[in-house]
């Protein structure tokens, strides 16, 4: 029994992941190359690849880019003939930098929010016992 050739078996398991992108995508959901390694579990070079090849052939194209915090854009692939969506320019230094700061004041307030709705809610007020005995233990109204 002969083994097949190392360059032989890289052609398969790439033609499987061609053959699973080209499956996943019939669906007509738009997804990113990271998307579709997470679907499928395979590795990001052979899913790029498998991209590639269907895109050669004419098989997907580019609906949109999105952007990433990081200012660098990624495609988000769909199956079908069409023109690819234009490339956006990436952000630069000064509006990632904004961006940036902007998402830790974000993250600064709701943590500063969640502190003191946590503060406030552990706070239960003294209530007389003949009171307590007559009306119940305190109840918050919120």
């Amino acid at each position: 029994m002969s083994k097949a050739p190392e360059s032989m078996r890289t052609i398969a398991r790439t033609g499987s992941t061609y053959l699973q992108v080209h499956a996943l995508l019939k669906d007509g959901n738009a997804r990113s190359c990271e998307a579709i390694v997470r679907e499928l579990g395979r590795h990001r070079s052979g899913v790029a690849d498998a991209l590639t090849k269907l895109h050669d052939e004419g098989c997907v194209h580019i609906a949109c880019w999105t952007q990433r915090p990081t200012g660098a854009p990624f495609a988000e692939w769909i199956i079908g003939t069409g023109d690819d969506a234009e490339r956006p320019a990436m952000m630069t230094k000064g509006e990632r930098k904004r961006a940036q700061i902007a998402r830790r004041r974000a993250a600064l307030a709701q943590a500063e929010h969640d502190e003191f709705r946590q503060r406030t809610e552990a706070i239960k007020p003294f209530r007389d016992p003949l009171v307590a005995a007559f009306f119940g233990e305190y109840r918050s109204a919120a």
